[in-house]
């Protein structure tokens, strides 16, 4: 049987809840510091911000669009939301349609860090948000 290629927007879908900084401040909400290559999501507490800010829900996938290629995903599995700076996008996901234990293996891969650098076409500014990663 043969499968189909399948946009990842097929079973991702963009959690598009934004924050002015003021709200994500008055929220005191915990902030996604990092994602290091591992996949390691680090938090950190009364961090104000000054930048607009995206919200996180348990069981999100959660890509830094400026390391993703390297490795910097993960899902969150904490139990009460959290926020990350715009430099991050987050996605609820179809478990009818994907493992995400296999989507994170596979955006991982050199064949999807391939096509995540034609996206970003290799130079400086490589950051992939949410409007291009939704198309590979």
């Amino acid at each position: 049987m043969k499968s189909k290629i399948q946009a990842i927007s097929s079973f991702l879908t963009e959690r598009k809840e934004r924050l002015k900084p003021e709200e994500a401040n008055e929220l005191n909400l915990k902030r996604i510091e990092k994602i290091n290559f591992s996949g390691q999501i680090h938090l950190v507490e009364n961090k104000p911000t000054k930048t607009g800010m995206i919200v996180v829900k348990k069981g999100d996938l959660v890509i830094s669009g400026i390391n993703v290629a390297k490795g910097a995903l993960a899902v969150y599995e904490g139990d009460e939301d959290v926020v990350a700076t715009i430099h991050y996008s987050s996605y609820s996901f179809d478990k009818e349609k994907i493992d995400i234990n296999f989507l994170k293996w596979f955006l991982k891969s050199p064949a999807f860090v391939d096509a995540l650098e034609e996206q970003t076409g290799g130079g400086i500014k490589t950051e992939i948000k949410a409007k291009k990663f939704l198309s590979l």
